[in-house]
């Protein structure tokens, strides 16, 4: 595995050729002092970390984040996204440094309102923590504050445990600016395509089935057979690694897919 401060010093290497510029202190405190909201928000499904995209530093982590990682969160402040990087699966670390290469050539391409809303899936991110304990899990990843370039400064990791919804053989990425350019990478397409994970028609079954309608009444909508709708249930389900349509659902809902 490369050394984590190594594979952290490349990939700010990286996002300043694109993305340096000056930053706002104030804007900066104040962003900070909003998010301390969290620290009194201990819900697995709020756990949460602020950083830099000029250093990588960590600007803020929320107890829930620390829990995940079997760490105090002050430890992994001041170890910084080297820490957390420490944690990774190393083949996945090799394509998170990768996609990292490649998002911020992407983003450099947009204008600045498209880049404020991009946002980048890991889903079934394996972390071995530093305790020996092996996890699962979802990181949605997002700019929360430009700097005076109209680039990303501060953007915010929000980790969800994933080990109970999908198939522990199966990983993905996603990304997307400003909801215009979608691309994905599935471990075992082993290739980088330049569409979104589940085609139009999928997504429409998708929130149909969100809504709680049945196999039957959404085929009847989209005038087409229950058996079809199935079919195109089954795929998402492949796609994904979700174990069940619940699970499906909340995957897709953490996605963005609803």
């Amino acid at each position: 595995m490369r050394n984590p401060n190594s594979v952290v010093d490349y990939i700010v290497g990286i996002w300043n050729e694109n993305f340096k510029g000056e930053t706002n202190t104030e804007v900066l405190q104040k962003t900070i002092e909003q998010v301390g909201i969290f620290d009194q928000l201990k819900q697995s499904n709020l756990q949460t970390v602020v950083f830099s995209f000029e250093d990588l530093s960590i600007l803020y982590i929320n107890q829930a984040a620390g829990d995940f990682f079997d760490a105090k969160p002050e430890e992994i402040k001041q170890g910084g996204a080297a820490y957390i990087i420490s944690c990774f699966d190393p083949v996945q670390l090799e394509f998170a440094t990768w996609s990292a290469e490649q998002n911020a050539m992407d983003m450099a391409k947009f204008p600045h309102e498209d880049v404020l809303n991009s946002y980048t899936c890991f889903a079934n991110w394996i972390i071995n923590t530093r305790k020996g304990n092996r996890k699962r899990g979802f990181f949605r990843i997002f700019p929360i504050q430009l700097n005076n370039r109209g680039l990303p400064m501060i953007g915010m990791y929000l980790i969800h445990d994933l080990m109970p919804f999908m198939h522990n053989q199966s990983w993905w990425y996603r990304s997307c600016v400003g909801n215009k350019v979608f691309m994905h990478y599935h471990s075992e397409g082993n290739k980088l395509l330049h569409k979104d994970i589940l085609s139009d028609r999928e997504k429409v079954i998708l929130r149909e089935l969100a809504a709680g309608f049945s196999s039957k009444e959404i085929g009847e909508k989209l005038n087409i057979s229950s058996h079809t709708v199935d079919n195109h249930r089954r795929k998402m389900l492949s796609k994904t690694g979700a174990l069940d349509t619940s699970s499906l659902l909340h995957v897709a809902k953490l996605t963005g897919f609803i």
